[in-house]
């Protein structure tokens, strides 16, 4: 919208988009009831849903004479995307389902959020005011699951009623992947200029959420068995990227004030799990391959969280002059794995298979990864008194849970004979970027003031980083718990972590008359990593074990 006058002007220019798209495929629906599924054939399911928002607006106000100018600008874009895969659902009731052929569940949902803001106000005698806002979010939360009971007390067998059939079930397997991909990005533009009071505030704010999740068997609440002989391989991958961009220009003859924000955040979070047993007492009995964590294919850690932000602010007064700007970033990430999980309720778990939860053991990606980036530049040129304050701010946090066998709460009896591996392995040393859990924060401030008069200028910067990792070869949470393995039960669980944190502030100071002010910089990183081999957690347990295990941990933290 542009706005012009001889007296005064005003113009407004508001942009709003949202985009949602929603994508879902199920092979077998049992639906509410009681129902018996006998499957014998191939299942598989390959659902994509991508929503894609882009939101502009622009807005442009002169005064041509001593009267007053004000534009404002809003851009706000929103976008979702869902997709879910299953290949057979008994739903709601007290189900039977038998399964004796392969299922392969893949869901990728996507979602992208643009927002753009510009706003310009002049006023060669009187007030100019400029507001500028760009906002942006955007989510994809995407899942995928072989079989699935849901609620009821139900009775799934994977593999292990063959009857007569010369069908070899360790030929078959149970295939799903789920990824999940989220990116948000805000640009802010604004300038004012007067002859008199110069004025402006602009805001770039991004936010991008991503969830992936991929479970072979999954049942809800109810005293379920599951009894599975077929190989499962779970898998999953989640990103989020937010970056923001905020520019901000204000020239004045008298006082200028001026206040710039840019803000990111990102949160990524996977999730595998080959069986989950979910409340109540469940029976889970396994003796075929179970592989859950990323796939082998992927260089990138299973969750993947980046936040950018970055704002300047450039004022010219001739007369008072108070401005602001500020960068802030947060990064998230939390990738969760486990082969079999109980849940809570008094569980009973008896393993034979293999179980491997993690990385590719052959690749160079982990597990979590948050990395967070903030940059705040102010440049301040003044004849008269100058205030002025800018900061950067960044956070990330980093979390792999990772578990071969989880009993959850309640009193659980579990038995294992298979080998279980937990986590990558590694020599004396782990690179920072095949740690299981990585965090990297880093800002930097940069404030510049030149003035002809007095000079108060505080500049800072703030970094912190998070990042744990625990790897469980066999777990049971809180109860009277008995866990059993034996001597083929090979246990081998390996967690690594690595934090930095780097903060940098530089503060350029001319002035003459007095000058005050201070420049800080603050960074932090915390890195603790948790290697377990058998844990029983609380109250009265006994553990019985004639079988070799195997734990290694390595934790880095650098400022």
């Amino acid at each position: 919208i542009r706005d012009r006058a001889f007296s005064e002007a005003a113009g407004s220019a508001i942009s709003n988009s949202s985009a949602m798209s929603d994508a879902g495929a199920t092979g077998i629906a049992g639906g509410e009831g009681d129902d018996t599924i006998d499957n014998w054939a191939a299942i598989s399911a390959d659902v994509g849903s991508r929503a894609e928002a882009i939101s502009a607006s622009a807005s442009l106000a002169v005064s041509m004479q001593g009267g007053s100018a004000s534009a404002a600008s809003l851009a706000d874009a929103s976008a979702t995307g869902l997709a879910a895969a299953t290949g057979i659902n008994g739903g709601e009731g007290v189900d039977g389902i038998v399964n004796n052929a392969d299922i392969t569940m893949k869901s990728r949902s996507e979602a992208e959020a643009e927002a753009i803001s510009v706003a310009f106000s002049v006023a060669p005698g009187g007030v100019s005011a400029t507001s500028a806002m760009a906002d942006s979010s955007s989510s994809a939360v995407s899942e995928s699951t072989g079989i699935q009971g849901e609620g009821g007390a139900d009775d799934l067998d994977n593999g292990t009623k063959l009857g007569d059939s010369e069908i070899d079930p360790s030929l078959l397997k149970i295939t799903t992947d789920s990824q999940a991909t989220a990116t948000a990005s805000s640009i802010t533009v604004s300038g004012s200029a007067s002859v008199g009071l110069s004025d402006g505030a602009s805001v770039a704010d991004s936010s991008a959420s991503s969830e992936a999740s991929s479970t072979g068997i999954e049942v809800g609440l109810g005293n379920d068995t599951i009894d599975n002989a077929i190989e499962i391989e779970a898998t999953s991958l989640a990103d989020a990227t937010a970056n923001s961009t905020n520019v901000a220009v204000g020239l004045s003859v008298g006082a200028s004030g001026s206040a710039s924000l840019g803000d990111s955040s990102a949160t990524a979070r996977a999730n595998a799990t080959g069986i989950a047993g979910g409340a109540d007492d469940d029976r889970i009995t396994n003796t075929a391959i179970i592989t859950a964590g990323t796939t082998s294919d992927n260089p990138d850690a299973m969750a993947l969280a980046q936040a950018d932000s970055t704002t300047v602010d450039v004022g010219i007064a001739v007369g008072y002059s108070n401005r602001e700007a500020s960068a802030n970033a947060s990064a998230f990430a939390e990738a969760n794995a486990a082969g079999i999980s109980g849940g809570s309720g008094n569980d009973w778990i008896d393993n034979s298979g293999a179980i491997t939860v993690g990385p590719d053991p052959l690749g160079s990606g982990g597990m979590a990864a948050a990395s967070g980036s903030s940059d705040a530049v102010s440049v301040t040129l003044g004849l008269g008194q100058s205030l002025g304050k800018s900061s950067s701010n960044t956070s990330s946090t980093a979390v792999a849970n990772l578990a071969g066998i989880s009993g959850g709460t309640g009193n659980d009896d579990v038995y294992n004979s298979g080998v279980i591996t937990v986590g990558r392995d590694f020599s004396d040393s782990v690179e920072p970027e095949e740690a299981m859990a990585t965090a990297h924060a880093a800002s930097e401030t940069v404030s510049v003031t030149i003035a002809f008069g007095d000079s108060l200028s505080d500049a800072s910067s703030n970094a912190s980083s998070t990042a744990k990792s625990s790897s469980i070869g066999i777990e049971t949470g809180a109860g009277e718990d008995w866990i059993e393995n034996k001597n083929t039960g090979v246990i081998r669980a390996f967690s690594s972590s690595e934090a930095v944190g780097f903060a940098k502030t530089t503060s350029v100071s001319l002035t003459v008359g007095a000058s005050d002010g201070k420049a800080e910089s603050n960074a932090s990183s915390l890195s603790t990593s948790l290697a377990t081999g058998i844990d029983s957690g609380d109250d009265a347990d006994e553990i019985i074990t004639d079988s070799d295990v195997l734990v290694k941990s390595h934790a880095m933290s650098t400022t």
